[in-house]
């Protein structure tokens, strides 16, 4: 099935293209884009976006663009210790030191409502992401091994 893929710099943008049809919009999140000077979302804004996109049958893809960019660069130099350094240092001190930690109030406690469902939503594909990453560096492992 062909999708109609917009890109969003912005909520207005982001809200144009969903007005006007688009299937998924990609945006990047501050702190997790290779555009990081530029105005990205920030996780509140994000849930909210998604939620309204949801409802309008589309999908919201988030960049991850430069630990991924990053990463296939050292993949494609044969660099796996430097791959694995930049996941592990991603996982360690961007991801658990800032999104998990400063949204721990998202996480724990209370019921789940629709902000703490889209933040474990945006840590489950962030977890995805890293885990196909690091994968490369397991695939020359046999089973049994």
């Amino acid at each position: 099935m062909t999708e109609i893929l917009a890109p969003a710099g912005d909520e207005q943008t982001a809200y144009a293209a969903l007005r006007a049809g688009a299937d998924a919009i990609y945006l990047g999140l501050t702190r997790f884009s290779a555009r990081e000077s530029a105005e990205n979302f920030c996780v509140s804004s994000l849930a909210k976006l998604t939620r309204e996109a949801h409802l309008l049958g589309a999908k919201v893809y988030v960049a991850l663009n430069t630990l991924v960019k990053d990463v296939v660069d050292a993949y494609e130099a044969y660099d796996v210790t430097t791959a694995g350094r930049m996941i592990q240092t991603f996982v360690c001190d961007h991801l658990s030191n800032w999104y998990v930690r400063l949204g721990r109030k998202r996480f724990w406690g209370g019921t789940m409502d629709e902000d703490k469902l889209a933040a474990y939503q945006t840590l489950y594909q962030v977890l995805v992401s890293v885990a196909k990453l690091a994968a490369v560096m397991s695939a020359p492992v046999k089973a049994g091994s």
